[in-house]
C-alpha cells in the first residue's frame, strides 16, 4: 500500500460526520482548504514549495563553509572573486549568452576556499548540497496550508509551552455537547504527569480519558487521579506489529504496540476523539503505521501531535541527523492523502525548541 499516493482523486470521499460542525464559515471553508491541500499534496504544490526554500539555502550554504566563487580573467566579471556567488552568477548569465543553456559547459570560474575540494559542501566541485535551515521555516514550507479555523476550541495547559487544544461544535464550550454520544481521548506519554487528563475531567466531564506509558517503574503512576474517567494502560505506541523487539531496550516490562492494539485494549467502540501524542521523533513511524495497519473506522476524530526535525531519542533510526524538509512533506502529504487530515492549527516553539512544532489535525476526509 503506497501511503504517499491519494485515495483516486478524493472522489469517492465524504465530510467527516465528526468535522462538520467544526470550523468558523467566516473563515476559509472546509471546502476550499480541502482544494489547497490538494493543490499542495496532490498537484506539486510541495515540491515549488521545498525548491524555493531550498534555492533559498544555497548562499548561506556557501557562507557556512567559507565558500567564494572566483571568475575567469576571461571572463569580463567584476569582481572576480565574490562572495555573493548565487547572485553574481545568476546576473552573470543573465547578461551572457551560454551555448545549449549550459548544457555540458563549465562554470565561469571555480570555487575557492578551504573545503571547495571536499565532497560536502559541493559534488564534482560544482553542486552545491545545501544545508537547510535550522529553523522552523523547515516546517512551515512542508505542511502546507493551515486551516479552516475552528469554531470553538478547548484549551489545555493554556498559554504554556504544553498547551493542547481541542477543537468543538459551537453549541458548548464546555464539552456538553459530547454528553449523547461517546467520548474518548487517547494519551500518548505521561511521564506519571496528569495536568492534562485532570483538566479534561473539568472541562469534558463526559469523556474518558486513556493514558498509556510503558517507561514508569513497575508500570504503575504514584499520582493518576482518582478517577474512573481517567484510564490507565502499561503501553507504548509502536509503528509496527514486534516493535517492541526493535527498541534498544534491556527493559523487557516495556511493551510497544501499534495503534490499532491500543485502541483494542480500551475496549471502546468508536474511534478517539483526539489522540494527543509527543513521541519525540517516533511520529515518522507511528502515524504512517497508524495509517496502514488500522481500519479507517478507529482513526481519531483529531491529532494534537508534536512533531520534530531534531530528536534525542537514541532509538529514533535517524538520532545523529535531522529530518529533511522533503521528509516532513511526505509524511504530511500521508495524513492528507490517505488519512484525509488537514493541520488546522500550528504552534512553533521558536525561540526556545526551533526543531519542534504542535500541530492539531482534524480528520476532514471519510471514505
Amino acid at each position: 500500500m503506497d501511503l504517499g499516493s491519494p485515495r483516486g482523486d478524493h472522489s469517492n470521499s465524504i465530510i467527516c460526520p465528526s468535522a462538520v460542525n467544526l470550523f468558523d464559515q467566516s473563515s476559509d471553508n472546509i471546502d476550499i482548504m480541502i482544494e489547497k491541500a490538494k493543490d499542495f499534496h496532490q498537484r506539486g504544490g510541495n515540491l515549488v514549495s521545498i525548491e524555493n526554500y531550498l534555492n533559498g539555502q544555497m548562499q548561506s550554504t556557501l557562507d557556512k563553509q567559507n565558500l567564494k566563487f572566483e571568475f575567469d580573467k576571461n571572463s569580463d566579471q567584476q569582481p572576480l572573486s565574490t562572495d555573493r556567488a548565487i547572485h553574481d552568477l545568476k546576473l552573470y548569465y543573465q547578461t551572457h549568452n551560454v551555448p545549449r543553456g549550459g548544457y555540458g559547459q563549465p562554470l565561469p570560474g571555480k570555487w575557492t576556499g578551504e573545503n571547495a575540494r571536499k565532497t560536502g559542501p559541493l559534488f564534482e566541485n560544482r553542486w552545491i548540497n545545501v544545508i537547510e535551515t535550522d529553523t522552523a521555516d523547515r516546517f512551515k514550507v512542508a505542511i502546507g496550508h493551515v486551516g479552516p479555523n475552528c469554531t470553538k476550541e478547548i484549551h489545555f495547559a493554556e498559554q504554556s509551552y504544553e498547551e493542547k487544544i481541542f477543537c468543538v461544535p459551537p453549541p458548548v464550550g464546555n464539552g456538553t455537547a459530547l454528553l449523547s454520544e461517546e467520548c474518548n481521548i487517547f494519551s500518548i506519554g505521561s511521564n506519571d504527569q496528569w495536568g492534562f487528563e485532570e483538566e479534561v475531567v473539568q472541562k469534558l466531564p463526559n469523556c474518558v480519558t486513556h493514558t498509556f506509558d510503558c517507561t514508569l517503574p513497575n508500570n504503575k503512576p504514584k499520582r493518576k487521579p482518582n478517577s474512573d474517567h481517567v484510564q490507565f494502560y502499561p503501553y507504548c505506541i509502536g509503528d509496527a506489529e514486534g516493535d517492541n523487539d526493535n527498541k534498544q531496550t534491556d527493559d523487557k516490562t516495556k511493551r510497544f504496540l501499534p495503534y490499532k492494539e491500543l485502541w483494542e485494549r480500551t475496549n471502546t467502540t468508536r474511534p478517539p476523539k483526539l489522540l494527543k501524542i509527543d513521541v519525540e521523533g517516533f511520529e515518522f513511524g507511528v502515524i504512517p503505521s497508524m495509517l496502514r495497519n488500522s481500519p479507517s473506522e478507529i482513526w481519531p476524530e483529531q491529532i494534537m501531535m508534536e512533531v520534530h526535525w531534531g530528536t534525542r531519542m537514541v532509538d529514533v533510526p535517524s538520532m545523529l541527523r535531522t529530518r529533511q524538509a522533503s521528509e516532513i512533506s511526505l509524511m504530511f502529504g500521508q495524513l492528507f492523502n490517505y488519512g484525509g487530515y488537514l493541520p488546522v492549527k500550528v504552534k512553533y516553539f521558536e525561540p526556545g525548541c526551533s526543531t519542534c512544532m504542535e500541530v492539531l489535525l482534524v480528520r476532514v476526509l471519510c471514505y
